[in-house]
């Protein structure tokens, strides 16, 4: 008897290799100038669009959280976003072709 992946564990598979494939995009690769990494932020991490005014926020309460709290949100919901992308591409191939 074969064992598989139930759909949220490969969802979150893909997620995180989403997730490691942005973060090396905009980390290691750099791809543009100050204003190009700008654009590939918003575009790679769509957490960020949360994440920098949730941190503005925590910067006027405790300074000293900014950083936690930009990155921390901005990871968080970037995950969140790509494991829904994911599951819902996985539930969508399994609909089309009727797959259990």
């Amino acid at each position: 008897m074969k064992r598989r992946l139930p759909d949220w564990g490969c969802a979150l598979l893909a997620a995180i290799t989403l997730l490691a494939c942005a973060a090396l995009i905009l980390f290691v690769v750099h791809p543009g100038a100050f204003e190009g990494q700008v654009g590939w932020v918003f575009a790679l991490m769509p957490g960020a669009l949360v994440g920098l005014p949730f941190a503005d926020t925590v910067y006027r309460i405790a300074p000293n959280a900014e950083r936690f709290a930009m990155w921390g949100t901005t990871i968080s919901v970037s995950l969140l976003w790509y494991f829904a992308l994911s599951y819902a591409a996985i539930s969508a191939y399994r609909f089309i072709f009727h797959r259990p």
